[in-house]
């Protein structure tokens, strides 16, 4: 599915390994959200990332080249991988979750009629709590979802202009 290239940086010198399909565009998550497994091996990537800017999320094993699909087709910069090795992400009005080791997935909420997730998500040390931020109409509301229960918690609606 993903290849592998080598090259090197023309002004640094620095070796560079590229991963990504030819003809396609290929990504991580949003910079600020962790796209590595916790045996700092495994990484999830965003393939086929369209204009839409929607992608597929494919587990990548850096050391073998092997490439697993994960998710056919999800928001690109909406995902993130937890310290307990699952990648959440969102999928409209729903947050998702992998469990990366297992393959198991499963909805951790739904959010009421009207409302979007947005990405990028961000979830705690703990793996106990996502970040998430959402739009509801003209509001934008900053909150939690805890993920044993899956309840969705308003921290602040800040007033952001258009």
């Amino acid at each position: 599915m993903l290849t592998t290239r080598h090259m090197r940086d023309e002004k640094t010198g620095r070796a560079i390994k590229a991963i990504g399909r030819p003809g396609t565009d290929t990504g991580q998550h949003y910079f600020t959200a962790n796209t590595w497994m916790s045996d700092s091996r495994h990484i999830v990537i965003s393939a086929d990332i369209d204009s839409a800017k929607t992608c597929a999320y494919v587990l990548f094993d850096t050391a073998t080249g092997a490439s697993r699909p994960l998710v056919d087709r999800a928001g690109w910069g909406s995902g993130v991988v937890s310290p307990d090795d699952r990648l959440y992400y969102i999928e409209g009005d729903t947050i998702r979750r992998v469990d990366l080791n297992t393959m198991e997935t499963a909805a951790v909420c739904v959010h009421r009629p009207g409302c979007a997730f947005h990405g990028p998500l961000s979830v705690t040390n703990d793996g106990a709590t996502i970040g998430v931020y959402w739009s509801e109409g003209e509001r934008w509301i900053v909150g939690t979802v805890d993920i044993a229960s899956g309840v969705i918690s308003e921290a602040v609606a800040p007033a952001f202009a258009k």
